[in-house]
């Protein structure tokens, strides 16, 4: 693992075209039966976004200070590459990898790794560009067969480049796990997530604002929607 995450960072190094760096306080309560998920951590994500003659990588890199004294409890990676089709305009070959480890209750849980394979295709949506990408989902642990995955990301700048409107949604169907004395598995179930961000630039380098988690299936699976909002600093590399 640690000479997994050395060479994603040796990437970022060696190849990063735009990179930014964000420190969000995360807040925001949850019921999962009848425990209570209070936030109130801070996180930081590591973006990285290169285009070159044969596509474009994206990659980012999310820790949670979720531990007591603020130490690390969950790290979690994603990394995405589309793919230029010889002969063919806007159509890319999309593929993905996301994983991690999250420590729960002094336990080492592994976020079983995510293998994504698909198209990629841009629609207009007004002044939006957004990239759209129907995937095949394989996920390690999964045993109720295929998955498939949804996303879109945007990023818009507004007022002469005070004001950026970003973000990403996904919607993807994973098993559903019933958890009595043991895991039991029941069909499936559709995930949603997405992440609105709204920041101010204060100048080239630095913006405040933050974003809202609306998820629903994702970090507790009662089928409602949750909404964590954060405020944050960016600070672009």
């Amino acid at each position: 693992m640690k000479q997994f995450f050395t060479l994603l960072f040796l990437f970022i190094g060696l190849n990063a075209f735009s990179q930014n760096l964000q420190l969000h306080y995360d807040f925001g309560k949850a019921k999962d039966g009848d425990r209570t998920v209070d936030r109130n951590y801070f996180t930081t994500t590591f973006e990285t976004f290169k285009v070159d003659k044969l596509g474009n990588t994206f990659l980012f890199v999310d820790l949670d200070f979720s531990r007591s004294n603020g130490n690390i409890g969950t790290a979690y990676t994603e990394i995405s590459r589309n793919w230029n089709i010889p002969f063919v305009k806007k159509l890319q070959l999309h593929t993905e990898y996301n994983g991690g480890i999250m420590v729960k209750r002094n336990n080492i849980i592994e976020i079983s790794n995510t293998y994504l394979f698909g198209f990629t295709y841009p629609v207009r949506i007004g002044n939006f560009v957004l990239p759209i990408s129907i995937s095949y989902r394989k996920q390690q642990d999964a045993v109720e067969g295929a998955d498939f995955q949804f996303t879109t990301s945007w990023s818009k700048t507004f007022y002469h480049g005070i004001i950026t409107f970003s973000g990403f949604l996904d919607i993807w169907t994973q098993d559903k796990v019933l958890f009595s004395q043991e895991a039991k598995h029941d069909g499936k179930q559709f995930t949603f997530l997405t992440e609105p961000q709204l920041w101010f630039n204060l100048n080239k380098s630095l913006a405040i604002g933050g974003e809202v988690e609306i998820s629903r299936n994702f970090f507790i699976f009662d089928d409602q929607f949750k909404a964590m909002p954060t405020v944050a600093f960016k600070w672009n590399l």
